[in-house]
């Protein structure tokens, strides 16, 4: 065999190498793409449905809970945040896992749901309510936290909204930060009190939030999504209600 057909060869074995890279590129980013679309209009659906379409003059979307019960029984309230980037549903999680990759009415998605951790009973009324979401790269779901890394936007939106159905709260934000989730303060299975958790949190933020003196009595609630500047990072925004 002569060289250059040796050489022909290779180079047409490295084409078809490279062209199925490409195509099998192609089709992720196409399947990927789609599950994006599909969750995005599921969520758009539902917000049109409970009338959280309509964003209010300032205050956050006036919400028919009733409605939000009938689509998913665990429902627990809805998180108006971020300047409305953040306008969705909370379901009340009896485990940490099924919300990961469903959406709030039961279907399956990537996007899954933002919920409470199950240990967070009942949620908005105990100590310390922790809510998980995902850190979707088409920038939905709790892709905006990311923004509290900077501190121009705290200052900018130093509040979130939950609309509860025991009525709507307010919570301030007295800390935010990244880092381990091993080291987020209030995470995982910790025993720590709502008072330590506070410390602890108001210590690691990225930067003075201004809260002072908080009272003994409260409500904590706590915005946890992942953070890729550093192996199993999370972000967390942490906010406190009188």
């Amino acid at each position: 065999m002569k060289r250059g057909d040796t050489g022909t060869r290779i180079l047409a074995g490295l084409a078809v190498i490279i062209l199925a890279a490409i195509m099998v590129i192609a089709f992720r980013l196409y399947f990927y793409g789609r599950e994006y679309l599909s969750d995005r209009k599921n969520y758009e659906e539902l917000r049109k449905s409970v009338g959280a379409d309509d964003p209010g003059a300032g205050n956050g979307p006036e919400i028919d809970l009733d409605k939000l019960k009938l689509i998913n029984p665990d429902a627990a309230g809805w998180l108006y945040a971020c300047n409305g980037e953040i306008n969705g549903p909370v379901a009340q999680a009896f485990d940490d896992e099924f919300y990961l990759t469903h959406r709030f009415d039961g279907t399956e998605g990537k996007a899954g749901s933002f919920f409470t951790d199950k240990e967070s009973v009942p949620p908005f009324e105990c100590p310390v309510t922790v809510i998980y979401g995902h850190n979707m790269k088409d920038g939905s779901m709790f892709n905006p936290l990311l923004k509290y890394r900077d501190e121009e936007f705290f200052r900018s939106c130093p509040y979130f909204k939950v609309k509860t159905f025991g009525g709507e709260k307010d919570y301030r934000i007295i800390s935010a930060f990244y880092g381990a989730v091993d080291l987020i303060p209030g995470v995982g299975d910790g025993e720590e009190s709502r008072e330590v958790i506070m410390k602890k949190a108001r210590k690691m933020s990225l930067y003075d939030t201004d809260s002072g003196d908080i009272p003994e009595d409260g409500n904590l609630v706590i915005l946890v999504t992942c953070e890729y500047s550093g192996e199993d990072n999370r972000m967390a925004v942490y906010g406190w209600r009188d």
